[in-house]
């Protein structure tokens, strides 16, 4: 079962790298182990080792960027010019990683798995933040391919009212919020 549960968290959400599928994991399930046994799948995947490569050694340095709400922030950079727009750069590395992981099957239709990698990259808690840009925006934790595959969906049985709901929301996304300014960081997805 912890295998079928590792394939959900790792290999259908993009090979995003043992962090992230940890995350993904301790958010999701729970046995003994879970870090040794998600450090142990990374390692023997096959696709990652193929496809992953180093963080590169040098890095420029990095300014916070304050911001109050979601989408608050509307990117002032120069149309192709790559350095203009790190945080863009960045995504598209990270993305290029997770589509260059892909089985060859998938490989031939890659333009179609864009948009699949980039709600699982989503789904996942970023190292800056340390929220998914999903919780973020939407103050809720996602259901993913592996909730369906081991019935989480259905556990839920907190069905409220429309009012009760955007109460709840504003409460989550304040939290998060402050959450967020109280560690200096940005939160602009």
């Amino acid at each position: 079962m912890a295998l079928q549960a590792l394939a959900g968290v790792h290999y259908l959400a993009g090979h995003q790298g043992q962090p992230r599928t940890l995350s993904l994991a301790r958010q999701r399930f729970f046995w003994y182990d879970v870090e040794k046994d998600v450090r142990s799948y990374f390692r023997n995947c096959a696709r990652c080792v193929l496809s992953k490569t180093p963080e590169p050694a040098a890095r420029a340095p990095l300014e916070s960027i304050t911001t109050s709400a979601p989408l608050e922030l509307e990117s002032r950079t120069s149309p192709y010019h790559p350095m203009g727009n790190g945080g863009t750069e960045r995504f598209n590395r990270t993305l290029g990683g997770m589509l260059r992981s892909l089985p060859p099957r998938s490989k031939h239709k890659w333009p179609q798995m864009i948009q699949t990698m980039t709600f699982t990259y989503n789904c996942t808690q970023h190292e800056t933040t340390g929220f998914a840009p999903f919780y973020l925006m939407f103050g809720r934790v996602p259901r993913l391919p592996a909730d369906l595959l081991f019935k989480n969906v259905l556990r839920d049985d907190s069905v409220c009212d429309y009012n009760a709901y955007v109460k709840s929301l504003a409460t989550d996304l304040q939290s998060a919020g402050s959450e967020t300014l109280v560690c200096g960081t940005e939160t602009s997805v």
